[in-house]
């Protein structure tokens, strides 16, 4: 994924903000949402086994993270290509996440 498939999402949450135009919002889902006029997500499923053992009919590679399992989230900024210049340092704005947890049903 990248930021350009999320422009005008942090409006949603932020809409009197100025910087609102500069940032993105996503949500990492494991299922998707019901709102189908929703697009600003990503899907992190489960993977379908633990290794091992595997399901011999699955591909030996394996998709998704385990619910127990960390996840790591990164970015990283490009070099203009016909500059071979990156941003400053100080001009990037970094990328945070915040976790939100469903309450457990009683």
């Amino acid at each position: 994924m990248n930021s350009h498939d999320f422009r005008g999402s942090a409006e949603q949450y932020i809409p009197s903000d100025p910087m609102a135009p500069y940032l993105y919002a996503v949500k990492v889902m494991r299922q998707p949402p019901a709102d189908k006029d929703d697009k600003f997500w990503i899907r992190v499923p489960e993977p379908p086994c633990e290794i091992p053992p595997c399901d011999e009919s699955l591909p030996s590679y394996n998709h998704g993270i385990a619910l127990d399992k960390p996840i790591c989230i990164g970015y990283r900024a490009y070099l203009n290509p016909a500059t071979g210049a990156g941003p400053d340092y100080d001009d990037i704005i970094w990328d945070k996440a915040i976790w939100f947890k469903l309450k457990a049903k009683l």
